[in-house]
């Protein structure tokens, strides 16, 4: 998954990161990209200044990581639809490849560490 955030706010909330690093985060207007590794720990793929950079990048991420190959594809959204309409429209040629594709919202768990405005993209390779 390639995850982007529409503030930092709720993961300085939950102590994801620090207040100083959001704060200036903010100011900055940097939007990171994060996934998660095999051990289920979140990590900074890549950071952008701007949510349009940042979608972009999240993009540009899931075209690579299924160039290619088989995969499965999702597009989870935190309360936001049309942003996720947007991505969908973004992505409709590695939508036409997928073995399967789900539109879908984040659980609430995810939702209350991210807060409203997450947007996603997840590839499954296949073997």
């Amino acid at each position: 998954m390639f995850f982007c955030l529409q503030t930092l706010e709720y993961l300085a909330k939950g102590g994801r990161i620090g207040k100083v690093t959001a704060a200036v985060g903010s100011i900055l207007d940097v939007g990171p990209v994060i996934s998660c590794n095999e051990e289920g720990v979140y990590y900074t793929v890549q950071k952008a200044r701007g949510a349009i950079r940042a979608h972009q990048t999240a993009i540009q991420n899931a075209l690579s990581y299924a160039k290619g190959k088989a995969y499965h594809m999702a597009i989870a959204h935190g309360g936001v639809p049309e942003l996720a309409a947007r991505f969908e429209a973004q992505l409709s040629g590695l939508i036409g490849f997928a073995k399967s594709y789900v539109l879908t919202q984040v659980s609430p768990n995810l939702g209350v560490h991210t807060g409203p405005g997450l947007i996603g993209i997840g590839i499954q390779l296949l073997s």
